[in-house]
């Protein structure tokens, strides 16, 4: 089946199943993950999922686990799709949003804090363009510009200047002119059109990027950082890219996450924004539970950060490292690459979808749960 595109927001995988699953529905359009399930929609808007379902996350009105991908009930039309910790959210096409799975926090906007096994509209929200999920929080990009956000708000998350949980959208605070969002497990960014990067809320290992280690509930400017064309948010790190193809990281560096040649001790994080200077021609990020991926502009593959599963994919022994490597064992015809929490995603130009890492649960969608340490060819075109 030919692949359009994904979109990974903290990033796994749906693979071999799902592949063969959609062969008739014109190929996946988007994807996402969460703590041990995974999401995709496809081209015709019908949106899957597979691996832990406990709170419903699934979509599929079950609270039973899946290692293979299954349909969520009743959901159409979509074009997006995001997951959480153990909650799922979809973008439909006529700019509404829907989500379902667990609510214990408020994170399904539908002013309840009742768990669903199937989809509901988020309430009174319209005119969405894109969608992102933090651990138990979730955010929205409106065509005008605005984000709004709803769920857990322990650490200001939300960015509405308060710490107060919302089970029903609020707009963040004093942002405007917002082009793309991204979400940590209890931080939020967002690009704007002037190439500036802002954050808000949990900054215990600097993911904010303002030179400080102080919890912001607005937005905060990351400090000397303009002319942004690309954002990516991992659990507890950030990175961005230029359009002259440099990349630039902040917050946590135990793994080497941030690519800057120091791990742990040497470096566990850092407040501002740090040069990667192993790679350049950078045309697409993500990022990760604690590892990193970028594709260049001739379609390689390169990663750094944890390995403990295989996710950077570059040997059939996992080996962290503080400085991006090349995927060795992936084609060098990368379109886009998603980093899940100890996982990855590749898509290649021509349609074909790779996936390595963590299979834990089945949140691969192969049927298995066997951990992949090189990149493994799971999808048709």
């Amino acid at each position: 089946m030919k692949i359009k595109s994904i979109l990974l927001l903290v990033g796994l995988s749906l693979t071999a199943n799902l592949s063969s699953s959609l062969a008739n529905e014109g190929g996946l359009l988007s994807m996402g993950n969460g703590s041990g399930h995974s999401l995709g929609v496809t081209s015709i808007g019908t949106v899957y999922g597979s691996g832990n379902n406990n709170a419903g996350q699934l979509g599929n009105g079950t609270t039973t686990n899946s290692s293979s991908p299954v349909a969520v009930t009743g959901l159409t039309g979509c074009v997006k799709v995001a997951a959480g910790s153990r909650f799922s959210m979809a973008l439909k096409s006529d700019g509404t949003v829907w989500t379902w799975g667990s609510n214990t926090y408020g994170q399904l906007g539908d002013g309840t804090t009742t768990n669903r096994s199937t989809a509901a509209q988020v309430t009174g929200l319209t005119g969405v363009t894109g969608i992102a999920s933090g651990a138990n929080s979730a955010y929205a990009l409106k065509s005008d510009g605005t984000v709004w956000a709803w769920g857990v708000n322990s650490s200001g998350q939300l960015g509405d200047g308060s710490t107060t949980q919302r089970t029903l959208p609020v707009q963040v605070s004093s942002l405007t002119a917002a082009s793309s969002i991204g979400a940590g497990t209890s931080s939020c960014m967002a690009l704007r059109s002037d190439g500036t990067v802002w954050c808000w809320g949990d900054n215990s290992y600097g993911q904010l990027g303002d030179s400080s280690l102080t919890q912001r509930t607005t937005p905060v400017q990351v400090t000397g950082l303009t002319g942004v064309s690309k954002i990516a948010s991992g659990y507890y790190h950030a990175m961005a890219v230029k359009p002259d193809g440099s990349v630039s990281s902040w917050g946590m560096n135990y793994a080497g996450q941030l690519g800057i040649g120091v791990t742990g001790v040497a470096g566990p994080f850092y407040t501002s924004p740090q040069s990667i200077t192993g790679i350049s021609q950078v045309t697409f990020v993500s990022a990760g539970g604690s590892h990193s991926l970028a594709i260049k502009s001739d379609g390689s593959v390169w990663a750094w950060g944890e390995d403990t599963y295989g996710q950077l994919g570059d040997s059939a022994t996992a080996s962290a490292t503080n400085v991006p490597v090349y995927a060795a064992g992936f084609s060098s015809d990368a379109s886009m690459v998603a980093a899940g929490g100890s996982s990855t995603l590749a898509l290649e130009s021509n349609g074909y979808i790779w996936a390595w890492g963590s299979n834990v649960g089945g949140m691969l969608g192969d049927g298995t749960t066997t951990n992949r340490f090189l990149p493994s060819f799971v999808g048709a075109r």
